[in-house]
Formats: structure tokens, C-alpha cells, sequence
């Protein structure tokens, strides 16, 4: 089971009771901006705990929280399915009543630290064109431009020697 810390967060494996957390923050407008349905929490939960108990364990989906806290204020992944060997993606959401105060950078740390952890040598991050936020959270932790694709932005960063 995996169980990751930083200053401010806790990103642990997702649990049933988090549903509900996700889905309140996933009504907000400003969330909503940046996607072209409602994702489905339940179903968010449910890959996730899927996931876990795969052998061998190629994706991670995972729940952000407050450390000391048990809601769910977002959730981030790192997946390598679909890759090539040692290489992944990451991605990451939070509540927007946390955008703003460093946390989804912080979230992004820890989480890069766990792909080399798993032997990732490189990371792939895809945002919207639309969605400055992210585009400027990838770019401000070492991530380049690659490409674009209809209405995606591609990113990649080499975490051999990455400094976090």
C-alpha cells in the first residue's frame, strides 16, 4: 500500500468513503472549465482500487489530503500502461478552493519522487490548451513542450537527475 508525505500533504490509495469529497469539488464551475464532461468520482475510486491490486502494478491513481485530515481535497496519478519501458504519466486535480497556495506543485514533487521510485526515467504530462494553470504547473516544475495535438498540449520531463 502505498502512502506518500510532503510539508503539507498526504497522497495515499484511494478509499470508498472518498467518493463523495471528490464529487463536491468536481460540481464546482471552476473545475468543470477544464473538462468536456462531469468525471464520474465512483468510477475514479473504483479504477483506483482496481489498480491496487493489480501484479504487476503498472498504474497509480491516488487520493490528495491534508496531512491530518481525512477528506480528499484532489487526486493524482502516475500511470505507465501504454508507455514505453520507463516511462509514465502523471496527472493531477485539486479543489479549486486549493488552487493557488503551492499545493498541486508540492503534490507533483512527491509524486515525481515516487515515479523514480519505480524506475521511471521520464514523464509525460498532457493538459489543455485551454488550461493555463496546468500548463504553467508542468512548466514550472521541468517540464518541456513536445506537441500539440486538436485541443492537447503534450509535456515531457527526464526524472534521471531531476532536482525536487
Amino acid at each position: 500500500m502505498v502512502h506518500l508525505k510532503s510539508t503539507r500533504l498526504e497522497i495515499r490509495e484511494a478509499k470508498s468513503s472518498d467518493v463523495k469529497t471528490l464529487a463536491e469539488y468536481q460540481c464546482d464551475p471552476r473545475y468543470l472549465e477544464q473538462y468536456d464532461s462531469k468525471p464520474d468520482s465512483r468510477m475514479i475510486v473504483s479504477q483506483a482500487q482496481e489498480w491496487a491490486s493489480q501484479s504487476p502494478r503498472q498504474n497509480y491513481q491516488f487520493v490528495i489530503t491534508l496531512i491530518g485530515s481525512p477528506t480528499a481535497i484532489g487526486c493524482a496519478g502516475v500511470r505507465s500502461n501504454n508507455y514505453p519501458r520507463n516511462e509514465g504519466e502523471i496527472g493531477i486535480e485539486l479543489n479549486p478552493k486549493f488552487w493557488g497556495v503551492g499545493l498541486a506543485t508540492e503534490a507533483v514533487h512527491s509524486l515525481t519522487k515516487f515515479a523514480r521510485s519505480l524506475g521511471l526515467t521520464k514523464l509525460h504530462a498532457i493538459t489543455k490548451k485551454s488550461n493555463i494553470g496546468a500548463q504553467s504547473l508542468v512548466e514550472s516544475v521541468g517540464f518541456r513542450k513536445c506537441s500539440v495535438k486538436n485541443d492537447d498540449i503534450f509535456f515531457s520531463k527526464s526524472v534521471v537527475e531531476a532536482q525536487e
